[in-house]
């Protein structure tokens, strides 16, 4: 293993930058479970990484909460990583709510806060979204895969509203 960069002559402890925060379970063409190890500390492993950036480095830091916290001091750190577990969560309760039916041709279907949804199975194993009655584009190898961008794509919507 790598030493970590904390321990590297040079290297600030103070003074970054926050710059944004992904989950790593939620990006696309991530592993589900996959976690990230801190590049300053080497220690903490999340699924939740912060970008920071410094005037004195070349390189965004790819990060923990804890780290990010002590490198940047930002309040936005705690704030951005409680919404991207919440939203995780809100999106496993919504992959998983009780009232998903199957029709008889095999399509998912559920009625969501005013949305109507259906992920299409097609006869060559892949699902398409509709959502109110407008088709998506986008090929899913799964329905679950379908099931969470409907939740993406709600998510924004909720997002643009100002709810």
């Amino acid at each position: 293993m790598n030493r970590p960069l904390k321990s590297t002559p040079g290297c600030p402890h103070v003074g970054w930058q926050w710059l944004r925060a992904i989950d790593l379970h939620d990006t696309p063409g991530s592993k589900p479970g996959k976690n990230k190890r801190c590049e300053f500390c080497k220690e903490e492993k999340t699924q939740f990484v912060h970008y920071l950036s410094h005037p004195d480095c070349k390189r965004t830091l790819a990060v923990g909460r804890k780290c990010a916290k002590i490198l940047s001091g930002d309040l936005r750190v705690d704030a951005t990583e409680r919404y991207l577990r919440d939203r995780a969560q809100r999106k496993t309760e919504f992959i998983h709510h009780k009232d998903w039916r199957q029709s008889a041709q095999g399509n998912f279907w559920i009625e969501y806060q005013g949305h109507h949804i259906v992920v299409v199975s097609y006869h060559h194993g892949q699902f398409k979204l509709r959502i109110d009655g407008v088709p998506g584009k986008l090929f899913f190898k799964n329905a679950v895969a379908a099931m969470g961008k409907a939740f993406d794509v709600l998510e924004e919507k909720r997002i643009e509203q100002g709810r």
